[in-house]
């Protein structure tokens, strides 16, 4: 079915549109420098960090062009930010609950349905979420049955697979519905089947090859936004991938520069205009990298009561007695009614652990300002509770 021919691109020639049809990538590329500038400010707790981000993102010429076109990078790259930001979570919420849940799957359908590159990020979330797992799977006690094995696959990874898979169906449906021949030629082998041959891996430049090798596709990124640029990039993405265990904001978004950056690397059409989808992922890390963070009493809580985005959704071992570590007559803390998992000071449970000091969330003890302070340096807590025992009992 032909939907008018070449007489629109024949009119457009003629009269080109040239604000309208611009407008929409400038609005989303717009977006893309807010929410970039919001990644940085959640990391480094610096508004000015958050500004230098967006004046490093916007002065790379090739952003800045690819931004006010007529195309789909900005769109793009909306998306695959949005969905890396709904898997930041904060202490005392739910990030396996409905709504989140939903978010993600929301996040992941709209991706799919505005350009079928943002399918890196869906893969780099698969690939993250795969591995904690394993992990996860191999520090399990028995028994390991299927139902516990169940329990620690990440939802959140489920919920945006699920989206995406969804919309590209739905996406596939309607093209096959439209022009199934046309569809299957340009989209499933074109785009897809052909580009990942692998027919053409190789460093050095070859002349009757359309594309650039893979050596001088990344001394052109370099080029394009700074020989400096790329290094403290890549260290900073080693810097992530090295301290994350878990699924959370960072770990995708450190997942994302890379297995774009290799899947774009490998396929025969080897253009900057594909890596500079994972630019804005490289220039988070690079001023998180440079930037020192600035501790606020959020920090303290989370280092006082034990939760960190690596360890929200860690299972706990209990012993048949019922308590937390039960292996270890050090740290016997009861699991049960009564007790508050994220921060056990603040529970009967602590009290009758046997904890000294810990007095309740009403007095001096463990859930006090003195010990949060001294555990965020590092202090066992049943160190700061024997010393606050002594000075306060």
């Amino acid at each position: 079915m032909k939907l008018g021919g070449r007489k629109p691109l024949r009119a457009f020639v003629e009269r080109p549109a040239l604000a309208g049809t611009r407008a929409p990538n400038a609005l989303f590329f717009a977006l893309v420098v807010a929410l970039l500038c919001d990644v940085v400010v959640r990391l480094t707790r610096s508004r000015v960090a958050g500004v230098a981000a967006v004046a490093l993102y916007v002065t790379f010429p090739e952003t800045l062009v690819r931004g006010a076109y007529a195309g789909y990078f900005s769109v793009t790259v909306f998306a695959m930010l949005v969905v890396a930001m709904l898997f930041d979570s904060k202490p005392g919420s739910d990030p396996g609950g409905s709504l989140d849940l939903g978010w993600l799957a929301a996040g992941g359908a709209f991706a799919a349905l505005v350009d079928h590159k943002t399918v890196v990020l869906i893969l780099a979330v698969a690939a993250v979420a795969t591995l904690q797992f394993l992990w996860d799977a191999a520090r399990l006690g028995p028994p390991r049955t299927l139902s516990r094995l169940v329990s620690i696959v990440d939802k959140k990874a489920i919920a945006v697979g699920a989206g995406f898979s969804l919309a590209t169906f739905t996406w596939w449906g309607y093209g096959l519905v439209v022009d199934s021949a046309t569809f299957v030629r340009d989209h499933l082998r074109m785009h897809i089947a052909h580009r990942f041959l692998l027919n053409d891996i190789r460093v050095a430049h070859d002349s009757t090859r359309y594309a650039p090798s893979m050596m001088e596709l990344w001394a052109e990124l370099a080029a394009h936004t700074g020989y400096l640029f790329v290094p403290v990039a890549l260290v900073g993405i080693g810097l992530w991938v090295a301290r994350r265990k878990r699924l959370d904001m960072v770990a995708v978004l450190a997942a994302w520069f890379l297995v774009g950056s290799v899947l774009y690397t490998l396929t025969d059409w080897r253009q900057t205009k594909h890596m500079m989808n994972q630019v804005a992922p490289a220039v988070a890390a690079a001023v998180v990298l440079v930037w020192p963070r600035r501790e606020t009493d959020e920090d303290v809580d989370r280092a006082s009561s034990g939760w960190s985005p690596g360890n929200a959704r860690r299972p706990q071992r209990t012993g048949k007695d019922g308590y937390r570590n039960a292996g270890r007559s050090s740290d016997r803390r009861p699991v049960g009614p009564g007790t508050n998992r994220a921060h056990p000071a603040r529970s009967g449970g602590a009290r009758d652990a046997g904890d000294p000091g810990c007095r309740g969330q009403g007095g001096r003890g463990c859930g006090s300002p003195e010990s949060r302070r001294l555990v965020s340096t590092g202090r066992d807590r049943r160190e700061v509770c024997g010393i606050e025992a002594d000075l306060f009992g």
